[in-house]
């Protein structure tokens, strides 16, 4: 081969050997790129996290559906937390739940769409507790309510993108149901999945 042939031949295998090395150096700085930020932590100021506490023992009573010893801590509760409007919206959903299947059932039609679908969700039907949130009221105070339990029940049903999907639209609605959701007995198998902290988005609660 002459001698000016090898000298191009070995400068073009010069030229190729750094390509492929830029080319690697390219792709790892792509992928520090790529690597996600740190969460923020999620936080409550310490009276309002023993509010949900308080809150989440007591609605254990009605899950396990022991509806006498769920009214009676949620009535306590009632009194204890009378100055916190929003928790006491919660409490009365729950206390209405309670007195309906210590009372009876009275006609189906006599109860509110979401109390109906409350009832049905607490025992595991969760397509008609679907349904019946179809029907409640799109606004109004109790709306966050109907988007977290319309997520809960969907989750519960298999249907996780459109579960994520509403729990994401009852964050935004209330920010409260981010710590709502975060320990929620029923949703402890995915609380630690990406798709589930993301619906929760990122923002802090409290200060």
């Amino acid at each position: 081969m002459p001698a000016a042939v090898k000298r191009k031949s070995a400068t073009a295998s010069r030229s190729r050997a750094k390509a492929k090395s830029t080319r690697g150096k390219t792709k790892i700085k792509a992928k520090a790129k790529a690597e996600p930020k740190p969460r923020q932590k999620r936080s409550l100021t310490e009276e309002q996290q023993k509010a949900y506490r308080e809150f989440e023992h007591a609605v254990s009573f009605v899950y396990k559906k022991d509806y006498a010893k769920g009214k009676a801590e949620l009535e306590t509760l009632a009194q204890k937390r009378a100055e916190d409007r929003d928790l006491l919206d919660r409490i009365r959903i729950y206390l209405n739940v309670c007195k309906t299947r210590l009372g009876g059932t009275p006609r189906p039609e006599s109860i509110d769409p979401y109390m109906r679908a409350l009832v049905q969700y607490n025992e595991g039907e969760y397509a008609e507790a679907i349904s019946l949130l179809g029907k409640a009221p799109k606004s109004g105070a109790g709306w966050s309510s109907v988007l977290y339990l319309n997520a809960c029940a969907h989750l519960a049903n298999g249907a996780r993108e459109e579960g994520l999907k509403l729990l994401s639209e009852a964050v935004q609605v209330d920010t409260d149901n981010r710590y709502r959701a975060l320990n929620d007995p029923d949703l402890e198998e995915i609380r630690t999945d990406d798709d589930f902290l993301d619906a929760l988005g990122d923002e802090e609660i409290g200060a």
